[in-house]
């Protein structure tokens, strides 16, 4: 700075003038005898001194004075010139800032940002992004009077008000109408509108769905619809089930709501709050008082040590008389060395807690939702719940019929319990679980708006940033705890964007899904294992039908071998008979022998190569 340079100039000449003046008086009366003789001498002239000296040493002191004088009027001009720096750097990066992104106190969102110049002229920073990114509803509704804003001033020019933006869950079907209307006069503007007729059925198709769901869910499935078509760019109007399946909610009032209603509203709110109901009544109920099984006796230390600790937590309840319904007890061993206890529900046939029991169908979310979900490079995160089942009460008209008995080392007679939570071997426990853990998914997305899904206790959360999917994953965790859910620490993962849910490997960024070596190779043991047989039971078909059907997930045009499987035991009753394995049955296995022979455990779930060429057989 030039104002700075001629400052520390002129500071270093005074100080020369300083230093002058010093050595001169130093030189001409240093010594006490010279100065006596000097007044002496001038007493002797008249009293008269060196006139020169008198008047050198005053100009010295007035230039002195004025040098002075200037050394402060450039130290002040210096310093308004770095200030005038400061405020042209400062404006520059306000600009910038506004450029990108407002950021504002929290809470707070920019609602017709206006800068006003120096000369008065608005100038809106509110204008919507001109890029091929997606356009949404909340940036296009028109403006309204703010009734609550701050004025932020920087710099004297510039002035901006800032007051709150409406959210989404505000918008009205009118606000939506106009806000529409203008974004398809911004893609008209932008060329990005090709097809007027398709963006106009859709527009009719929002419409249609708004008069049969809830208005908000409709707004969100607005919202990823119009994300979506941005990022793949197909054309409007495309009718988009993955999106539909999951988004959107029917209201009470409407047929297709039986599938949300149990989960959130009606029978479900006083399940949550007084337990929910296991069963029919009919009737008076037949008294049954079964053994317990030999898998109980063989685990016994550890049953009975879990039985202990249910009676702790207040999930068995000791009772003196004896419950009308008392099931068989079993134990299943788990992979980590611990063990499940089991209530077998189901025996004996038509007197048994299952047999009083109906509308157990459900439709689970599983790996193909997911799939219709993640997006290349997606992050996921998951989440397992301990001991799930033992956080759903029953209700209490049903104790009665959740018995259960044990005898304890050094008793002599059985103690008789009832079960107060959810029986795991109950046939409609899934189906009241399962419809819980969709409720928490669609609190997540109405209150969070954050993608999960959930296969009765195994959560999922599906985010596109990392920052998202961590914040997602801390969120559902203390939702489900604030649900009263245990969180199986150990089984939580993420984020990541490889990741294993329900026992297949997900990969996010080769786009694949893997079946882990160890499971394949005991897949195809269990097939070899029935290749060799002649008969099985109901049960062991089953458990190989469930298997089957989790491998279909990787393996593509495996339905067509595993349908057959199942028709051979839809008509059973008993789960413990055998039956003949025919022909079909025997060639369905050999089908998947030879597939798992060649097999690597990989399959690609999202191809980006487009089709083609397409045949068909003339015959069709």
């Amino acid at each position: 700075m030039a104002e700075g340079h001629d400052a520390e100039k002129l500071r270093d000449i005074i100080e020369s003038l300083r230093c002058g003046k010093q050595k001169k008086l130093d030189s001409n009366e240093s010594d006490d005898d010279f100065q006596e003789s000097f007044e002496e001498l001038d007493q002797e002239n008249g009293g008269t001194a060196n006139p020169k000296l008198d008047t050198a040493h005053v100009n010295s002191e007035m230039e002195i004075s004025e040098l002075e004088k200037q050394l402060k009027e450039l130290q002040i001009e210096s310093k308004k010139a770095h200030l005038r720096q400061q405020i042209e750097k400062e404006k520059e990066s306000l600009r910038t800032i506004h450029r990108s992104a407002l950021t504002l106190p929290e809470g707070l969102q920019p609602s017709s940002l206006q800068q006003h110049s120096a000369t008065g002229e608005p100038i809106n920073f509110s204008q919507p992004n001109k890029e091929q990114s997606a356009l949404q509803i909340l940036s296009f509704i028109w403006p309204e009077p703010v009734e609550q804003f701050q004025t932020f001033t920087l710099g004297g020019e510039v002035e901006f008000r800032v007051g709150k933006k409406k959210t989404l869950d505000k918008v009205t079907i009118e606000e939506w109408g106009y806000a529409n209307i203008r974004i398809m006069q911004e893609l008209l503007k932008q060329k990005r509108l090709s097809n007027i007729q398709g963006y106009l059925n859709y527009t009719a198709d929002i419409y249609r769905l708004a008069a049969r769901n809830v208005w908000y869910s409709v707004l969100l499935y607005d919202k990823e619809y119009r994300q979506k078509q941005a990022d793949e760019l197909f054309e409007w109007g495309i009718y988009r089930q993955d999106l539909r399946d999951f988004q959107l909610v029917s209201k009470r009032d409407n047929p297709t709501f039986r599938a949300f209603s149990e989960a959130s509203v009606g029978a479900s709110k006083d399940g949550v709050k007084n337990g929910f109901h296991l069963c029919i009544k009919f009737g008076p109920h037949y008294p049954v008082n079964r053994e317990n099984y030999s898998s109980a006796f063989r685990y016994r230390s550890k049953v009975e040590t879990q039985i202990k600790k249910e009676i702790e937590l207040g999930n068995y309840i000791v009772t003196k008389s004896i419950p009308t319904i008392v099931s068989s007890l079993g134990a299943v061993p788990k992979p980590n060395g611990d063990i499940r206890l089991i209530h077998d529900a189901s025996q004996p046939i038509g007197i048994s807690l299952n047999s009083y029991t109906s509308d157990t169908n459900c439709a689970y979310m599983d790996m193909r939702h997911a799939l219709k979900l993640i997006k290349p490079n997606s992050f996921l995160a998951k989440i397992d719940l301990k001991s799930a089942y033992r956080s759903v009460c029953c209700h209490v008209s049903d104790h009665n019929l959740t018995g259960l008995k044990w005898t304890f080392l050094g008793d002599d007679s059985p103690t008789y319990m009832f079960d107060s939570k959810l029986p795991f071997g109950h046939s409609r426990s899934p189906k009241i679980f399962q419809k819980l853990s969709e409720a928490v998914c669609i609190i997540m997305k109405c209150r969070y708006n954050i993608t999960c899904i959930a296969y009765l206790d195994d959560f999922l959360v599906i985010e596109d940033t990392m920052f998202n999917c961590n914040r997602g994953l801390h969120l559902l965790i203390r939702t489900l705890r604030e649900l009263g859910y245990n969180i199986n620490w150990s089984k939580v993962e993420g984020p990541a964007q490889r990741i294993t849910f329900l026992g297949i490997i997900i990969d996010t960024r080769e786009l694949t899904l893997t079946m882990p070596p160890e499971k394949q190779s005991d897949f195809y043991n269990l097939l070899l294992s029935f290749q060799k047989r002649k008969r099985a039971s109901i049960k062991q078909i089953q458990s190989l039908c469930g298997k089957l059907n989790w491998a279909c997930q990787m393996v593509k045009g495996g339905r067509t071998f595993l349908r057959r499987l199942i028709n051979s035991i839809s008509s059973a009753q008993n789960r413990n008979d055998k039956v003949l394995l025919n022909s079909e049955f025997e060639a369905d296995i050999s089908w998947w022998l030879n597939f798992m022979s060649v097999f690597n455990g990989t399959v690609k779930f999202m191809d980006f190569k487009p089709i083609t060429s397409l045949q068909t057989d003339w015959l069709l």
